[in-house]
């Protein structure tokens, strides 16, 4: 049986692993006349989220339970919506929105683990909350969508 901890951290996995396979696709698909910029910019968000994902997983078997995972595992049990955008634009605003709800998610498990006195885990969720909340703001703003 899993703690609230194990299980929020099983649910950030999730939503995680989702977004990264995302931002590969956006990566793939984007053009116009933006697309060298955005393909790196993509890119580069896929292979940090790629890193988080083996930190989160670790973190998890640190606390003694085996990681669930499979893309039907992650796909079934992840917060993040399936890829829906086909231009630039909405591609940076579905991605800006998901890391919005990906920093509130965070913050409210980091909250859950400073309840349990997990430092750990509290503050692997609240780096992974900072920088959602840093790449929402940066995606949005090619937008111009304000907080």
């Amino acid at each position: 049986m899993s703690t609230p901890i194990q299980a929020g951290l099983q649910q950030v996995l999730a939503d995680t692993y989702s977004l990264m396979v995302k931002t590969h696709l956006y990566h793939w698909n984007v053009t116009g006349a933006n697309f060298m910029s955005l393909h790196t910019q993509f890119q580069t968000q896929y292979e940090t989220l790629f890193a988080a994902v083996d930190e989160i997983a670790e973190r998890i078997r640190q606390l003694g339970v085996m990681v669930e995972g499979g893309m039907s595992v992650f796909g079934d049990s992840s917060n993040i919506d399936s890829p829906t955008a086909t231009t630039p634009e909405a591609m940076l605003k579905e991605l800006s929105e998901d890391h919005k709800a990906m920093a509130t998610s965070l913050v409210r498990f980091a909250d859950l683990a400073d309840e349990a006195n997990d430092r750990i885990s509290a503050d692997l969720l609240t780096v992974r909350a900072a920088d959602h909340d840093k790449t929402a703001w940066m995606l949005g703003a090619q937008l111009s969508i304000h907080r």
